[in-house]
């Protein structure tokens, strides 16, 4: 059996042989919302508030929307008064923004404030091919990569070519099937890849002693990984199939994550020093750069001065 969860709403319960009609909670309810992503607008295109009401009581509700900017000063105000008895009252909103920035609007019903706003923010579109921001890890949902690109964030720092997923035993032949999906879907967007090759081993070509075990939770399951490879000459293969099967797609590469100053790849605590990682790191670039000479290679410890 899959445990799965179900979220429901509306439900009324109440005993009897009957069903009555379904209420809501309140005699007033109220909500706003926008039809773009994120809440965010660009600049230059209007922004607008879909504001919903249901009023059941046997008197008019008053409503207000008032919108206030990063430094909580009031910069629009709307009123709107919807009789008794309306079951459901649809409104845009026109706060007659026009400046970038974040936003809150906030939504009072007869006086009372509810207890729930709507962020939202106005950017100018990012118009440049390329920029200095990026996010370690692209987003695994496409609207949200969609608004990376729209306000400049071009960069992702992939983690996907894990030595061990891409090539599980010494026999096997590389596989970039997974690992091309997840480097493609942010190039699709526009975004640049910034390819990170984490760990210096799989757990088949690493130099860990057989006491330490591939342990089946996190970060059991990556700490052989994280030792120095037995071969030099297994460990430039992969990373010259690497390069050279994303050649033309990514241009830069980064050589592990964290090393030496945590236990991702090459720990101190086992004995690694950042000698250990310059060494590895030429013998990466050395591979790299045979499979594809215009690569560029990032590399360095990057660690805390303590």
């Amino acid at each position: 059996a899959v445990p799965i969860t179900v979220w429901l709403d509306g439900l009324q319960f109440e005993a009897g042989e009957q069903p009555t009609d379904n209420t809501a909670r309140d005699a007033v309810e109220a909500g706003l919302s926008t039809s773009r992503d994120g809440n965010v607008f660009m600049a230059g295109e209007p922004v607008a508030l879909d504001l919903a009401v249901s009023n059941t009581s046997t008197e008019p509700a008053n409503l207000e929307v008032t919108v206030t900017d990063f430094n909580d000063q009031t910069v629009s105000r709307k009123s709107f008064q919807i009789p008794a008895g309306t079951a459901l009252w649809r409104q845009t909103v026109d706060p007659g923004l026009s400046a970038k920035g974040f936003y809150r609007a906030h939504l009072f019903v007869n006086g009372q404030e509810k207890p729930r706003g709507l962020r939202f923010a106005v950017i100018p579109r990012y118009q440049g091919k390329d920029s200095i921001f990026g996010v370690n890890h692209a987003y695994p949902w496409p609207h949200l990569l969609k608004e990376c690109v729209s306000a400049g964030i071009l960069w992702v720092r992939d983690w996907s070519v894990k030595w061990q997923d891409v090539q599980p035993a010494p026999e096997a032949p590389f596989d970039f099937t997974e690992t091309d999906y997840q480097i493609d879907r942010p190039i699709s967007f526009g975004q640049q890849v910034l390819t990170l090759l984490p760990f210096p081993s799989a757990n088949w070509s690493s130099s860990a002693p057989e006491d330490v075990k591939v342990g089946p939770n996190y970060p059991e399951n990556r700490q052989r990984q994280a030792f120095a490879p037995r071969s030099d000459a297994e460990f430039s293969r992969w990373v010259a199939e690497t390069v050279r099967h994303y050649r033309g797609r990514t241009t830069w590469y980064q050589v592990f994550n964290e090393p030496v100053y945590t236990d991702y790849s090459l720990p101190r605590s086992r004995g690694y020093s950042g000698t250990d990682y310059g060494r590895l790191v030429k013998v990466f670039a050395k591979a790299a750069r045979e499979a594809d000479p215009d690569c560029r290679i990032l590399a360095g410890i990057g660690g805390w001065p303590s």
